[in-house]
């Protein structure tokens, strides 16, 4: 009790030095308390996220049968619910699909299968129309809607045993991955799963009953498990649970039951231990670095008690004594750390979980403290409390005369009396070594532990080689300081050189500096490239799927201002090899630089300069000032075409394109008029038979007509048109021939294969200027392109070497928006063969103003989802704990150089008294201890900062990018992290001289002739 009396005596009387004990275990212990709380919620995060990302035949539990005659489906749903009641289930779907039907048109028929999903339908991205509601309205796919020729508001027949008429609502290019599996197989001898006709809830029995098919439907149920908070045992336990269950359905229902959650499992295992490697590894770092701390604010407290423990031992007091007093305080010290150590420790997993990056929705990341953090902070103290235990022991043998003698000649640290730097620097090198030649291990994403061993190795021999440098540059600047007659640089550069707790001091400075630089710009290189690789991926912060609008100019000028409109198409053919892999992208040069985004480096020239290029030449034929009717002569030598129009697609100032019904086209020479209404260009003269289209006319096979002439009426020369300078123009793939007669005549031969627009005629069409990939750089003048059933021409005004969104082995070939839809409509085609989307940047949801614009949304994507899934990864959250470890680092080196400040005022004392007995002021001390931690904390962070970014740009060399095609991860420096940090030293050393001010205010003339040294 005595002992314990006498050591809380002795902390009451120090008790700056208590605290700072106090506050550097509290650290010390924060951090390695910090690791398990933050690991076990990272686990969480990880089982979640990588089952999240696993497809749906290995995550899900899924039961399929084929339904025999009279199946109650209704009561077999009610019997699975609640067979799978014992396991969570985050969500039950249940699907059926029909038989292969023949789906029939006027075009031809194809086999097809009808489908229904719960939930599917209102999450598949048309390109067209809208989503069906009543019972006989379905959504095509695009192949089969191409097949039968069919559109919004058309209709077909399916046939199972009986014909039934059904109606097209929508098209829609593809299903979501998560239910990828409802799509099968259309017949025995199909190459590639096909997709399927979707219809509502209520359709599907209708559509199928009356086919004809009352007995061998496909029907399916796929029940997501609910893992959200699930570890890799909760895991396990769900794995087994549904293995249970999975084989109670199958015994209940007959059915065919797929559960392979257990399949996950090891691929869980393996990423949560390449997540606990860096994390356990950087804390460690930092551990050791407030090892340090806590060893030198000890040796500070022992400088201030080992005189009165050498007077202690000179009078007769017993070495085991004097030791129990030792530890007596430091257990003292150390369960008041600890205490605070949990909630510092609770603090740091709170900054790694902000810091990693934003989370996944729905993905936990729960942080409680629990026995394994409690008992590694304890651990870690408790070392910490027996080094400074061992390092008292030479000061507690000490006689007063020993004490004396070792102070008179204070010794350099034995890390710099010896060349310690050359083991951490070659083992640093020989793993970068190792690392360049083997690369990443494993790849991927998941973060190998040889790129944070590496860097820290190298940092830290860098770190001794450049303080043993420096204050070997200290040492040769003391005959200046001999020779500037200023007291303040005397005492100052003398007493920088020579002082070891300087010395441990700027290493501590350095390194943690280096850590915090390396830790602080590797989160924000790897976030910013995440938000790279997420909007690389969408094309934007957010991206629409829509199908074309009604009055397309009107909409895209209704966008919101951080908005635009791009159209993606496959080229079906080319003449040039080089666009054989090649996808057409139609953007709006005015509002892309805005709403649409672009990878930093892929061009060499500016992206907005390149757009600004992409100024096409005017379509079809002016309309002189005044022109109030186009009016077209035409002759048909034999029999009209049955129920085929004449039209005139008339683009507008605005824009807009509007096509006129001239009318029938009918035999002989006739004359065809069409009021302009304000229009300013005619873009062709086309051909359209209705669809269907009449039997005689497909069985004709084709007709010639000849276009005589094209006037301009009402304007004040009554122009007219050269039809000797139009050529013929296709509209469904059929190649339109023409020929100029002698009469400055047109003859067009026009073959018919079905509906709709069979060809015509309009001016010769320049080249649309294009931004095209490398890998058809350069491109010859002109190159023709075929997109759906529009043929382009294309000459390259730049070169990139992407573009977002797109499959990196396909050539970009980008064209301005507008005069590409105008090459649609002047064939009275809606773009086809490709896609529209409105992609929007910005953290604010655009949806509502998208609507209000007059577009239907189908699939959003964004990229803030992409981006949390990355956030998810092993990689990401390791560095979340290496980023709160820095800081923590970090402010160890501040509270130390406080320390330093602080408890070294006694010498300051001393050597303000010698000045004042040698007529100094006190300003000269003060002057001294500003220009003494001046020139230790401005070379020791700006070491420690280029050192550190310097290792990282070194590392970046080795990070494989988080998602494929996206290039390499680009430095980003946290220059606010570096600020915050340099603010905080520099505070430090504001407060730390002004208290040392205030202490040698009033100092005693009688300590210089005392001659304490301390």
């Amino acid at each position: 009790m005595g002992l314990v009396l006498l050591a809380v005596r002795r902390l009451v009387a120090q008790r700056a030095l208590a605290a700072t004990m106090v506050a550097t275990f509290a650290f010390t212990g924060g951090v390695l308390v910090a690791a398990p709380i933050y690991a076990a919620g990272a686990e969480q995060a990880i089982v979640f996220g990588y089952v999240e990302r696993a497809p749906a035949l290995s995550r899900d539990l899924i039961t399929t049968l084929t339904t025999p005659p009279g199946f109650d489906i209704g009561g077999a749903d009610a019997q699975l619910r609640a067979l799978l009641s014992p396991i969570a289930v985050e969500r039950l779907a249940f699907q059926e699909r029909s038989s292969t039907f023949t789906a029939t048109s006027s075009r031809g028929s194809v086999p097809a299968s009808l489908a229904y999903r719960d939930g599917l339908i209102s999450r598949v991205g048309l390109t067209d129309g809208r989503y069906p509601v009543a019972d006989d309205e379905v959504l095509l796919p695009q192949s089969i809607a191409s097949a039968l020729g069919v559109g919004p508001e058309g209709s077909f027949t399916v046939r199972y045993s009986s014909p039934v008429t059904v109606r097209v609502v929508g098209i829609y290019a593809s299903i979501p991955a998560s239910a990828s599996f409802i799509v099968g197989q259309t017949s025995a001898a199909a190459k590639a799963p096909a997709l399927p006709i979707l219809t509502t809830s209520e359709g599907f029995p209708v559509i199928v009953g009356a086919a004809g098919q009352s007995s061998g439907l496909r029907i399916a149920w796929d029940a997501k498990p609910d893992v959200r908070g699930a570890t890799l045992t909760g895991l396990a336990s769900l794995a087994q649970q549904e293995h249970r269950v999975a084989a109670a359905i199958s015994s209940a229902l007959g059915a065919s039951v797929s559960s392979n959650l257990a399949s996950l499992i090891p691929g869980v295992r393996r990423e949560i231990a390449d997540s606990r490697a860096p994390i356990y590894l950087v804390v460690l770092q930092v551990a050791m670095v407030g090892l340090g701390v806590s060893i030198g604010v000890g040796s500070l407290k022992l400088r201030r008690q080992s005189f009165e423990l050498s007077i202690l031992k000179t009078r007769g007091a017993r070495t085991g004594f004097l030791v129990a007093v030792q530890a007596a305080e430091l257990v003292l010290t150390a369960a008041i750390g600890w205490v605070v150590a949990l909630g510092a420790g609770m603090a740091m997993a709170f900054m790694a979980r902000a810091a990693h990056g934003p989370g996944a929705p729905g993905a936990p990341f729960g942080l409680s403290l629990g026995a394994p953090a409690e008992l590694i902070g304890l651990a870690g103290i408790v070392l910490a409390a027996a080094a400074l235990l061992l390092l008292s022991l030479p000061h507690i043998r000490r006689s007063v005369l020993d004490e004396r003698r070792e102070v008179s000649r204070e010794r350099r640290p034995a890390w710099l009396r010896y060349p310690a730097e050359i083991l951490p620097l070659s083992l640093g090198v020989v793993a970068l070594t190792e690392l360049r030649r083997r690369g990443i291990q494993p790849s991927g994403v998941r973060l190998d532990p040889l790129v944070l061993v590496a860097p820290t190795l190298i940092l830290l021999g860098a770190s001794l080689l450049a303080v043993r440098v420096l204050f070997w540059g200290f040492g040769r600047s003391e005959r200046l300081a001999d020779h500037t007659g200023t007291p303040s640089a005397f005492l100052a550069i003398h007493r920088l050189s020579r002082s070891s707790a300087n010395m441990s001091l700027m290493l501590l400075l350095v390194l943690s500096t280096g850590l915090f630089a390396f830790s602080s710009s590797l989160r924000s290189t790897v976030l910013d490239h995440n938000t790279n690789a997420a909007r690389g991926t969408v094309g934007a912060d957010w991206s629409y799927l829509v199908p074309f609008p009604d009055d397309e100019a009107r909409s895209v000028a209704d966008l919101p201002s951080d908005a635009t409109l791009v159209f993606k198409a496959p080229v079906n053919t080319t003449d040039d090899p080089r666009f054989a892999a090649s996808t057409v992208i139609g953007v709006d040069p005015a509002t892309y630089p805005s709403g649409g985004w672009w990878r930093p480096g892929d061009s060499t020239d500016p992206f907005p300069s390149l757009l600004a290029r992409l100024k096409a030449p005017p379509l079809g034929e002016r309309l002189p000032a005044g022109t109030s009717t186009v009016e077209i002569r035409a002759t048909v030598a034999a029999d009209a075409p049955p129920g085929v129009h004449i039209w005139a697609p008339l683009s507008f100032p605005d824009g807009a394109v509007r096509a006129a019904d001239l009318g029938a086209l009918r035999a002989g020479t006739q004359t065809y008029r069409t009021p302009t209404n304000g229009a300013s260009r005619v873009l062709s003269v086309m051909l359209a038979a209705p669809d269907p289209a009449p039997v005689s006319l497909v069985r004709a096979g084709g007709f010639a007509v000849t276009f005589e002439r094209l006037a301009f009426l009402g304007s004040p020369s009554g122009a007219t048109a050269p039809l000797s300078d139009w050529r013929g123009l296709q509209a469904t793939g059929l190649i339109v021939t023409s020929t100029a007669t002698p009469e400055g005549f047109l003859r067009a031969e026009f073959r018919v294969a079905g509906g709709g627009p069979i060809g015509g005629i309009a001016p010769t069409n320049l080249p649309l200027p294009a931004i095209v990939g490398t890998t058809a750089a350069p491109p010859l003048s002109s190159v023709g392109l075929d997109v759906g059933f529009t043929g382009l021409s294309v000459r390259s005004v730049g070169v990139v070497r992407g573009f977002p969104a797109i499959r990196s082995s396909d050539t970009p070939v980008i064209v301005p928006l507008a005069p590409l839809i105008q090459r649609f409509e002047q064939i009275l085609q809606a773009p086809n063969g490709g896609v529209f989307e409105v992609l929007a940047m910005g953290d604010t949801d655009p949806t509502a103003g998208i609507r209000g614009a007059g577009f239907s949304i189908g699939t959003v994507s964004r990229a803030a989802d992409i981006e949390a899934t990355l956030a998810t990864s092993p990689q990401n959250l390791a560095l979340g704990m290496e980023f709160a470890a820095g800081v923590a680092g970090a402010t160890l080196a501040v509270m130390a150089l406080g320390s330093a400040l602080f408890f070294g005022a006694h010498r300051r004392r001393y050597e303000l008294s010698s000045l004042r007995a040698l007529g100094g002021r006190p300003r000269h001390a003060v002057a001294a201890l500003a220009l003494e931690y001046g020139l230790i904390l401005v070379p020791a962070t700006a070491l420690g900062y280029v050192m550190g970014t310097v290792l990282l740009r070194i590392v970046l060399a080795f990070v494989s990018p988080p998602v494929a095609g996206t290039g390499p991860a680009l430095l980003v420096i946290d220059w606010a992290g570096a600020a915050l940090a340099t603010i905080a030293g520099l505070l430090t050393l504001a407060f730390g001289l002004t208290s040392a001010a205030r202490q040698m205010r009033s100092p005693e003339a009688s300590l210089a002739l005392r001659g304490e040294p301390e």
